[in-house]
């Protein structure tokens, strides 16, 4: 009876042994008692870089380059934000199919392989990842957008996006990842945000008064106009908006945030304070007061 059990539990030991464990990113934990719980903040954790440069080894190795510089990458997410200059070298989309160029279902194929296949140089081990946007550019490259799906609020601001450009030849021109670290900490802490049920329409309508005039800016945060007079406020829906604070304290911090229609912009509030966080041009935002 002994030798039949001890004959199990051995089974059961190489079983477990012989799986492999899920590759988890994991949060930073919060060293300083005394920062406070709101807003949720994202910081550097000490194997980050390292485990980006493996992924970034592992597909220049695959991909037959040699001698390539290190990307550039995020000083938080240690994602890539840029890539280096090769030398008679490119970085490519891996092939699917036969034809040449690829049909758009095999490009869109190539695109999701390759953003799996760069774990955490580009999105994590499990991206949850939407492409937004397609699209064949008048210089003749292309360019993909995809959007992170990492919360049950969709994200906006500074991250939960990445840009790839590239050419019909496979090449890729430019690759830039701005997705958030993924850990259960992390989900938990964002799980837990409530917004205030005192701040509806009536109440942000008259915070948002005082915090006039509203600078208003581009996607890429370029000023482009400002609001100076009262408008009609209409909430859209409940969002994080991400803000990267890496000149001061080099965190990334998330708040729930109101996204609303402001006149003709599009304006972020902090749905637990009421605070005008950000304010960004809509495609009719032509009769905001231009200073």
């Amino acid at each position: 009876m002994k030798k039949i059990l001890f004959t199990i539990l051995f089974a059961v030991s190489i079983s477990l042994g012989g799986c492999r464990p899920r590759t988890v990113e994991t949060g930073q934990p919060r060293t300083d008692t005394n920062e406070p719980a709101y807003p949720v903040t994202v910081r550097q954790t000490e194997n980050r870089r390292e485990r980006a440069l493996t992924a970034w080894n592992e597909i220049i190795n695959a991909q037959g380059i040699v001698n390539a510089p290190e990307p550039v990458l995020h000083p938080i997410t240690a994602r890539i934000n840029a890539l280096p200059q090769f030398q008679n070298q490119s970085l490519s989309l891996p092939k699917v199919g036969e034809g040449v160029p690829m049909s758009e279902d095999e490009t869109r194929e190539s695109l999701r392989r390759f953003l799996r296949d760069g774990g955490a140089l580009i999105c994590g081990t499990s991206p949850q990842l939407s492409l937004i946007e397609r699209i064949d550019q008048e210089d003749g490259t292309k360019l993909a957008v995809y959007r992170q799906n990492l919360f049950r609020y969709p994200l906006r601001g500074d991250f939960g996006q990445i840009e790839v450009v590239f050419n019909s030849a496979r090449q890729i021109l430019k690759l830039k990842s701005m997705c958030l670290p993924t850990s259960e900490q992390l989900q938990r802490s964002v799980l837990e945000l409530k917004p205030d049920a005192n701040l509806n329409t009536e109440s942000l309508s008259e915070k948002i008064k005082t915090a006039l005039p509203i600078e208003v800016k581009d996607s890429i945060g370029n000023k482009k106009s400002v609001i100076t007079e009262p408008q009609k406020l209409e909430l859209k829906e409940l969002v994080i908006f991400t803000i990267s604070e890496t000149t001061s304290s080099d965190k990334i911090s998330l708040h729930l945030t109101w996204e609303a229609k402001y006149g003709k912009a599009l304006v972020y509030m902090d749905a637990t304070t009421g605070k005008v966080l950000s304010a960004t041009e809509t495609n009719d935002a032509a009769s905001v007061t231009t200073k």
